[in-house]
């Protein structure tokens, strides 16, 4: 995406946005790098894009509906976060740059 010169990003400050929350069975998701046992992993779908699923281990949160449970994104480049009230860049696709990796890889000064 940063090669390409008509890739269009537009600034955003991130806010929180509605997640739905579901427990799912321990190989619901791959095993945890540190080998830590998995109870059940808690799938959060974002309310806005469905496709958009993150997987918490042994998170013991209500099922159904969590206001502002998505509260934060990652950048496509670094895999940083980026939290609510911070600038991010955001493309068509979804997809979310950092400050950080905006300013040094995709519009360098």
């Amino acid at each position: 995406m940063i090669s390409v010169p008509t890739w269009r990003f537009e600034q955003r400050v991130f806010q929180a946005r509605d997640a739905f929350a579901a427990k799912r069975p321990p190989d619901a998701a791959p095993p945890l790098p540190t080998g830590e046992a998995v109870r059940f992993w808690l799938e959060l779908t974002s309310a806005e894009s469905p496709d958009n699923k993150r997987y918490y281990p042994n998170r013991d949160l209500p099922e159904g509906l969590v206001a502002g449970g998505w509260d934060h994104e990652h950048c496509e480049l670094c895999g940083g976060h980026i939290d609510p009230a911070q600038v991010g860049y955001l493309d068509r696709g979804g997809n979310w740059a950092c400050a950080t990796c905006y300013q040094r890889y995709i519009r360098p000064q």
